[in-house]
């Protein structure tokens, strides 16, 4: 099956994800109905959760319960300092000779302890020329990191395009993703794509 309907198949929806879990009603009153990052729980991992236990660890990952709004000392809305790093809303440059490309504010899951929840994204066209332009520049860069959200929530055809263009810079020497398809929908990882991969010299 195609992996894009797949992905339809997520549990958005904290009450039917408590249904298909069969939570009572003591837990259910646990659960942050309207939280503002939003419950995405691929089908294949929610088949692998206790029923009938709000403790499992895997739940816990991706359900919002009340106790995110209790407020906690030392709180930080970027507890990694992305915003101290930025070279552009779209590049990241923490480490040397390593930058980071954000791709997508799209998420195959929704993570409770992702660290870039509350980052602004910049929603706009698939437009990376700014961010080519600033890593062709520095010949100290050699690797990039695609993350996001995560990038294989693009299309193969966006993925593609965009690796080609890095490729054409000749100091970069490794490419890496950031994604957490694999574990929650795998049927993403298709031979189209890694054929591409396999023939990048990244």
């Amino acid at each position: 099956m195609n992996w894009r309907k797949i992905q339809k198949n997520n549990f958005t929806n904290w009450e039917l994800l408590s249904d298909f879990l069969h939570l009572d009603e003591n837990q259910r009153s646990e659960i942050l109905p309207k939280a503002p990052f939003s419950l995405n729980l691929p089908k294949r991992l929610a088949e692998k959760i206790k029923k009938k236990c709000l403790d499992d660890p895997i739940l816990l990952q991706f359900l919002p319960l009340n106790r995110e709004n209790e407020e906690v000392e030392g709180f930080f809305s970027d507890p990694v300092f992305d915003s101290s790093f930025q070279k552009t809303p779209k590049l990241l440059h923490k480490y040397s000779g390593r930058v980071l490309l954000l791709c997508s504010s799209a998420c195959v899951m929704h993570c409770r302890f992702c660290f870039r929840k509350n980052y602004p994204y910049e929603h706009s066209d698939f437009d990376f020329n700014n961010e080519l332009s600033i890593i062709q520049e520095d010949p100290s860069i050699y690797e990039i990191i695609l993350s996001g959200g995560d990038p294989l929530s693009l299309s193969d055809e966006k993925l593609i395009a965009l690796i080609i263009n890095l490729e054409k810079i000749p100091h970069l020497k490794l490419l890496r993703f950031h994604t957490r398809f694999p574990i929650g929908i795998p049927e993403r990882i298709t031979d189209a794509f890694l054929e591409a991969l396999h023939k990048t010299r990244l």
